[in-house]
């Protein structure tokens, strides 16, 4: 049954109840697409944040083991 302007109930033939049928199968479609879309670009993101917090993260490391080094060379010099 499909409500009128008139608040008149009127039946739905199988036509248009088939196309609203098929309009929700394509929607559902389009968004379980979008969704898996979304997660790949989401894990994609994931992967190069991961990527550039343990690259800077090895930066930094390789920056304090040469300043260590340095101090340990200028130490040697000292003596």
């Amino acid at each position: 049954m499909k409500k009128c302007h008139q608040n008149i109930w009127v039946p739905q033939n199988a036509y248009s109840l088939k196309l609203k049928s098929i309009k929700r199968t394509i929607l559902h479609e389009i968004y379980s697409i979008k969704e898996l879309i979304l997660g790949f670009f989401l894990l994609f993101n994931f992967q190069i944040d991961s990527a550039l917090t343990f690259s800077s993260g090895l930066l930094i490391q390789v920056s304090q083991a040469q300043k260590l080094k340095e101090l340990k060379e200028l130490r040697q010099q000292s003596f």
